[in-house]
């Protein structure tokens, strides 16, 4: 019986010894009936205490997987049909899977790696359709599910390059003048499908017969399908550009509205929703005079279209917190660095702890841990701490960062029960293990299980702006901070952005609140600048914020928010701690400055079209290019709206080196 115990893994020798023994039944390496080696035996074998194999052989005694014969033997008791059945469930085989991987010296990364190569070698199960922009490819996907009966899904190249795991298991489909755009941001084993427009001469031909002069509309949902049947018709037909007119339908819910060269339009007489609208009056069309389409072609001058209006809808309250952002301590930000806190990127709890409360009782004027915290939080408090999973495993919030934040909350005798790990996604929770990683009986909760999934927002607040001419223009709160929780300590990590040039704080509890944030940046332009200053505005959200600790153990300089590239990521050893998450992102924005000037890379604040690229396989490997145009100056936007202090000369910047 192959056993093997780690004493230096924070798993519990006698959980490593019961997940290993039912893992060797339910793989059938054990089966029914064989005996085991008795209890002193075994505990000599891997030199842990006698006491400890006992209590272990009872409890899987108990539970059915061992039984016991005459004397002391104990033999197998489930054959491995029977291991299968109990955890039939996906997430109890995936947990149990991750500790079975963690038991046996495996790290998170190596299982990662390892689930990621098997999945790619898989066939293929569905379609994705890939095109320039979302609207796009919801026309391709429409038109594909009318001619084979079966709609495949759909993703803009932005959101395959974000997240390249969403290739995985999937055939794509793509224009075929994008293609050579899209097979660099896919693994290799990925099949991408090129496909050409049906001709538009019949179009070309009907217009040429026109016989009285004539007003020739291109009508879309897709704004960057409008950009080039203007300049082709032209083209074609030789007559000036301005001739032609272009319009894009404003799309509601029930009804629809058009308006086209200044003049009302007759409604329908039968009212439609979007879904029908589209597929009745644009897909049949998406051919029409996309012929020299080229969706990534700009000007050699940078032209950042100027921000829409943001309309919020918040909650009504009767006093804003005291305790909300900018919190307590405005301005103030308390750095701590210790080398110890990361070796061989390993996080060491221990060293965390010690930072931790020094930073709180720095931060707080108070000379012990526990009376710091209670300045946040009461017993009678529901907790949310919001986390960043956005690019396990290699940077995401420490899960021993924040089992730390968990255990001093408890200090202040807020009960387990009453404790929520939180963030957007559930998926990139799973990917940095959270779910096992948390202590007994905290609440580990996604607020979505994927892109598509709205269930778990409040449809009462929400931030409205029409960015690209998206359909959603609304983004909702999350029920749990709208509804459930009343303080929020928020950890994000530092590390840079493709979009908003860093997510932090702010950009942590903002995005990380909202649905549909990603319609905030299309490449190359970003309006992640003011978007995530005006989220962290909205109540309850501003004023249940109350903490912020910046996990900085690791930092990534370059490729984030989702790089695995480790020569992007550096060791840093730091953490921040402060009540001003505005003031505490511009201390963040200085650090990844100096690192990239250290690196020899471009400032975040390039403006630079020969810095953008559209593969983001570019993208992760050199540090000189980038996918958008960043935005950094979101900190200062949020200043203005009152959230903290932007200006690094007032910032009380209190520096302290441990270890």
């Amino acid at each position: 019986m192959q056993i093997h115990i780690d004493k230096q893994s924070e798993v519990p020798a006698r959980d490593q010894l019961r997940q290993q023994i039912i893992f060797l039944i339910g793989t059938g390496q054990l089966s029914k009936g064989t005996e085991l080696p008795s209890v002193r035996e075994l505990a000599r074998r891997l030199k842990v205490h006698h006491n400890t194999i006992s209590c272990i052989y009872s409890q899987l005694t108990r539970d059915g997987w061992l039984k016991k014969r005459r004397g002391s033997r104990v033999v197998v008791g489930q054959t491995a049909n029977s291991w299968i059945e109990e955890f039939a469930d996906l997430d109890d085989l995936i947990n149990r899977a991750i500790r079975l991987a963690g038991s046996r010296g495996y790290s998170l990364q190596q299982l990662t790696a390892r689930v990621r190569a098997r999945l790619l070698a898989e066939p293929s199960d569905h379609l994705l359709v890939v095109a320039p922009e979302r609207d796009l490819a919801e026309l391709i996907r429409a038109e594909i599910g009318e001619t084979v009966g079966h709609e495949p899904e759909a993703c803009s190249a932005s959101v395959l390059q974000q997240n390249p795991s969403i290739a995985i298991g999937a055939i794509l489909i793509t224009p075929s003048y994008f293609a050579g755009k899209v097979q660099p941001a896919v693994p290799a084993e990925r099949t991408v499908v090129a496909i050409s427009y049906s001709p538009a001469a019949e179009h070309i031909a009907a217009i040429r017969n026109l016989s009285q002069p004539s007003v020739i509309g291109v009508v879309s949902v897709s704004a960057l399908f409008l950009e080039s049947p203007v300049s082709s018709v032209a083209r074609v037909l030789s007559f000036p550009t301005e001739k032609i007119f272009r319009t894009v339908l404003a799309i509601q819910e029930k009804v629809i509205v058009r308006f086209f060269s200044g003049r009302k339009m007759r409604r329908p007489h039968q009212a439609m929703d979007r879904r029908t609208f589209v597929k009745r009056t644009c897909v049949s069309s998406a051919a029409l005079f996309l012929g020299g389409m080229d969706a990534l072609a700009y000007d050699d001058e940078v032209k950042i279209p100027p921000p829409p209006a943001i309309d919020v809808r918040e909650a009504p309250l009767a006093k804003r917190s005291p305790l909300g952002m900018p919190g307590l301590y405005p301005g103030r930000v308390v750095e701590l660095s210790d080398h110890r806190s990361i070796v061989g990127n390993r996080v060491s709890q221990p060293i965390v702890r010690q930072m931790l409360e020094r930073g709180i009782r720095e931060l707080t004027g108070e000379s012990s841990a526990r009376a710091a915290w209670a300045k946040f939080v009461e017993p009678k408090d529901v907790v949310g701490i919001k986390i960043n999973p956005s690019g396990a495993p290699a940077c995401c919030s420490s899960p021993e960062l924040v089992r730390e934040i968990i255990n001093a909350v408890q200090s202040a005798e807020v009960p387990a029960r009453n404790i929520v790990v939180y963030d957007r996604f559930g998926y990139e929770m799973d990917m940095g293990g959270y779910q096992v990683l948390m202590p007994p009986g905290i609440r580990v909760l996604g607020v979505q299980d994927d892109r598509l999934d709205a269930s778990g927002y409040d449809a009462e607040i929400y931030c409205q702006a029409d960015f690209f001419g998206e359909w959603e223009t609304r983004s909702y709160m999350a029920s749990v901070v709208a509804r459930q929780i009343n303080k929020i300590i928020n950890v994000p990590t530092l590390k840079d952005h493709s979009a908003s040039g860093v997510t932090g704080c702010l950009k942590n509890v903002g995005y990380g609140t909202f649905s549909n944030v990603a319609r905030s940046h299309r490449a190359p332009f970003s309006f992640t600048n003011p978007l995530i200053g005006v989220m962290c505005s909205v109540e309850p959200l501003r004023s249940k914020t109350v903490l912020n600790i910046m996990d900085g153990t690791r930092m990534v300089w370059h490729g984030g928010p989702l790089t695995q590239n480790q020569s992007f990521i550096y060791q840093a050893g730091i953490l921040l701690v402060s009540t001003d998450p505005v003031a505490t992102d511009t201390i963040e924005l200085d650090l990844i400055e100096k690192k990239r000037q250290q690196q020899h890379a471009p400032s975040v604040w390039e403006r630079n079209p020969k810095s953008i690229t559209a593969n983001s396989g570019e993208f992760y490997q050199d540090a000189s290019k980038n996918l958008f145009y960043r935005q950094p100056g979101h900190i200062a936007a949020a200043g203005k709206l009152g959230l903290g202090e932007s200006d690094l000369k007032k910032i009380d910047h209190r520096q302290l080196l441990m270890g």
